[in-house]
């Protein structure tokens, strides 16, 4: 299956950070989370400690001048990921929660060794975006993030400028505000070329088996019962927090949505 699952924000989605650990911890116990943290803020800020609290590891990557905050935030999950060696790592967003385990764990089970999984290109399929798969999910060992968003073991900086000259489908780069990184790594996947990246289908329908912020309505026998396997919040968490008092509880207790305690500040 895997073995940590990463997740990523800047200063403006922060506030997932508490129920995305409360979710993964709830169906996934075992499994080490860590949070990368787009920030200015120090190691000893008060809201960095909260954090640490919360995950299992944090890492805070600075923002990069000329680049929206969000577009970094998207990309040092991957860079996360690759320093993590022989780990079994994956990837999800910071205002996604899994909800049951069955679909996560099918999923990965059926990755091969030394392979990067990719779940649900056919989403793309007959699109011009075609060659794009979605990033939720995309799990492998620490090494085969590495091959694929930095074989020559860039610093840093140097990364993001190189991202900078790989348009996607669209013409936007990295420093576009309708930057897609599904966009970069189809580029990332024409430069490098890797035959190690395993396709799967989702095997499940969306408006079905997803609570998603585009159609936010579900049946709450049916969440109880572990009928959904994710949800997908609405933008920003402290706007809504009213509207997702139901799956809140289910995640962490009834009773138990306390906005004091689940958002940051």
């Amino acid at each position: 299956m895997f073995d940590k699952v990463i997740v990523s924000s800047d200063e403006h989605f922060k506030n997932f950070f508490p129920i995305v650990s409360c979710g993964w911890r709830k169906f996934f116990p075992e499994v080490r989370i860590a949070a990368a943290f787009v920030t200015d803020r120090s190691e000893d800020d008060p809201v960095v400690d909260k954090i640490r609290g919360l995950y299992d590891e944090v890492k805070l990557f600075p923002p990069v001048q000329g680049i929206p905050t969000k577009n970094v935030a998207k990309m040092v999950r991957f860079l996360y990921a690759s320093e993590m060696g022989d780990e079994v790592c994956t990837i999800e967003d910071v205002d996604t929660i899994p909800l049951q385990v069955k679909f996560f764990a099918d999923r990965t089970a059926q990755r091969n060794e030394g392979h990067l999984l990719a779940v649900g290109q056919e989403v793309y399929r007959e699109t011009a975006h075609h060659e794009n798969f979605p990033v939720s999910t995309i799990t492998g060992e620490g090494y085969t993030f590495k091959k694929l968003f930095n074989p020559n073991n860039e610093p840093y900086l140097s990364l993001f400028e190189y991202w900078e000259t790989l348009p996607d489908e669209k013409g936007a780069t990295i420093c576009s505000e309708i930057f897609s990184d599904e966009g970069l790594i189809s580029q990332l996947t024409k430069v490098n070329k890797p035959s190690f990246i395993q396709h799967i289908e989702r095997g499940v329908t969306p408006s079905e088996d997803w609570i998603d912020r585009s159609n936010w309505k579900f049946d709450l026998e049916k969440l109880k019962s572990g009928g959904y396997v994710i949800c997908n919040f609405m933008r920003p968490f402290e706007s809504y927090f009213p509207v997702f008092k139901d799956v809140i509880e289910f995640i962490v207790g009834e009773g138990n949505a306390n906005s004091e305690e689940l958002i940051l500040e």
